[in-house]
């Protein structure tokens, strides 16, 4: 189905799961854990990434950090990952059939999530410094000395 994508499996497989490596399939690879420079070499250079999970009330880091890296995510139907990635992402349930779907449906529109990732990156990105620019300024309003610049200075946040 996939032949023509190379897939990059980061983590630990554990060894639960370690038969998979021995699958010797062309287009998998298994990184195990990589260096934080390599690990974000790899995101910005992959087209998609899928980041997925059976449980609820997961908060996704590696779904974060592509779109932190612009790039779009397909990932598990929950909840709080459609509240947290309301752009840039296709949700799947967590089946063979679904996930196939999802990469395939990610790979026809990728343009169009490319454009999405991006836009949510710079929402998030917004938000973080207006609530940053909040909690500055109440921290000073609280301390008579001490000014957002002081403050931004000091590498408290």
């Amino acid at each position: 189905l996939f032949r023509s994508v190379q897939f990059f499996v980061t983590g630990k497989l554990g060894k639960k799961n370690r038969h998979f490596s021995d699958l010797q399939l062309k287009n998998v690879h298994f990184t195990d854990f990589l260096p934080e420079e390599d690990y974000a070499g790899l995101l910005q250079a992959s087209d998609l990434i899928v980041v997925l999970t059976t449980r609820d009330h997961t908060m996704q880091r590696g779904a974060y950090e592509a779109i932190y890296y612009g790039k779009p995510v397909v990932t598990s139907d929950w909840g709080v990952l459609r509240e947290n990635f309301p752009q840039g992402a296709v949700f799947v349930d967590n089946s063979v059939k679904g996930i196939a779907y999802g990469i395939d449906s990610a790979l026809l529109n990728l343009e169009k999530l490319n454009c999405e990732a991006r836009e949510l990156k710079q929402t998030k990105l917004d938000i973080f410094e207006n609530n940053k620019k909040k909690l500055l300024n109440a921290i000073c309003q609280r301390g008579e000395r001490s000014t957002p610049e002081n403050l931004n200075r000091s590498n408290i946040i």
